[in-house]
């Protein structure tokens, strides 16, 4: 979707809406300033308790933040028009929720998904992996077409527990893709087994760093996690996707996810 809003307007209007420092980036070629910064940012967030998130401008990202944290519609006269309040208090509800269910988030959301991923999900660990090519760069912050970067927010998101950043940043609850509630679980738990952290946030695409990879022998079970959380992370022109996408985890030091 093409921006009909300015995007240094809109991540202006991002900015009060997460209500901490935040560092603008306009479309460049590549990535290299941006990554410089997350990088730093990371290191500064570890002493300082904020983890740094880079969130994709865009107009549906920010009508899914109203839609998530307010009650009233989007004001087609002003658009960036929010009650800080409301989303205050949104946020409130949302870390004050038990967040350590994730294996009966998992199972819920499982009743939902397509039925050869229910199959996929229910058939034994195979007896060895195919070689894969594990994910070790983020993707969802570039624009698919040309290359570039899309503009960028570098948001300090005022929690060191990483699951916590959807409760600032709730792009969910649309379509497939889990909700605040579902995305706090399910990311507490694999920041507690793996040390994964939410690093990218689009319209419709997720993206987690890794400080090192999951490894072949938990590969499998963890393939079966991320495709209930998001069935579309499954290649399915491929023979075997789940057994596919088990070997590129393994060795990933990031996770993609992205939902229709």
């Amino acid at each position: 979707m093409m921006n009909r809003i300015d995007p240094a307007l809109l991540a202006q209007w991002m900015t009060d809406y997460l209500s901490c420092p935040c560092r603008y980036f306009p479309p460049q070629r590549d990535d290299s300033e941006v990554m410089a910064a997350w990088q730093e940012a990371r290191a500064r967030g570890a002493r300082e308790g904020f983890t740094p998130v880079i969130v994709v401008v865009t107009e549906v990202l920010w009508e899914t933040l109203l839609m998530n944290a307010c009650d009233e519609e989007e004001d087609e006269d002003d658009p960036g028009c929010f009650d800080p309040e409301e989303v205050a208090e949104y946020r409130k509800r949302m870390l004050e929720k038990d967040s350590t269910g994730a294996e009966e988030t998992l199972a819920a959301y499982l009743k939902f998904c397509p039925g050869d991923v229910q199959q996929w999900v229910a058939a034994p660990a195979p007896a060895a992996l195919p070689e894969g090519t594990p994910r070790t760069a983020f993707w969802s912050h570039k624009n698919f077409a040309t290359g570039e970067l899309q503009p960028l927010l570098l948001a300090e998101i005022p929690t060191g527990k990483a699951w916590e950043v959807f409760a600032y940043l709730p792009f969910g609850g649309w379509n497939s893709c889990p909700d605040t509630p579902a995305l706090m679980a399910v990311s507490r738990r694999w920041r507690a087994k793996y040390g994964a952290a939410p690093a990218v946030v689009g319209q419709d695409t997720l993206e987690y760093v890794l400080p090192a990879p999951a490894g072949p022998e938990a590969a499998w079970e963890l393939a079966k996690e991320h495709c209930i959380f998001c069935p579309d992370a499954l290649d399915t022109d491929e023979e075997e996707p789940l057994k596919k996408l088990a070997a590129e985890l393994a060795g990933a030091t990031v996770w993609s996810f992205w939902w229709d």
